[in-house]
């Protein structure tokens, strides 16, 4: 079996992540250190001094998108206030001033209210 760049062959079957600071190529039984003052990156593939490192992160940063990460905060923040919008409407809606009721209770009484008819002031005996 040959192990990917960045790995090493424990057994015919099986390889390992080389540890950090080592770097192997396709194939490899084992890891090699990198050079002093310098670290493993690209998953094991690289060796490079930090210094260029930073220097490739601060380039990368000027024109890079943002990571999905990041924006799918912002999905669930927008999301959560509309969520928080709608509820408002909703109680606002159902919710009404004890004015309200009153009123409401005012016009169902005057329609309940029989009309009185003038009576005449014969008395019936």
């Amino acid at each position: 079996m040959k192990c990917p760049a960045g790995t090493f062959e424990v057994n015919v079957t099986q390889c390992m992540l080389c540890p950090n600071g080592t770097i192997s190529k396709i194939g490899s039984t084992d890891c090699a250190a990198c050079p002093a003052g310098t670290v493993s990156v690209k998953n094991g593939t690289e060796c490079r001094d930090p210094k260029d490192i930073r220097e490739d992160q601060k380039q990368d940063q000027g024109g890079e998108a943002p990571k999905k990460s990041s924006t799918t905060i912002y999905y669930i923040l927008g999301g959560v206030a509309i969520v928080a919008i709608l509820l408002i409407v909703v109680i606002s809606q159902t919710t009404k001033k004890p004015t309200d009721n009153v009123e409401s209770e005012k016009e169902i009484k005057i329609s309940l209210v029989p009309q009185t008819t003038e009576r005449s002031n014969d008395v019936i005996a």
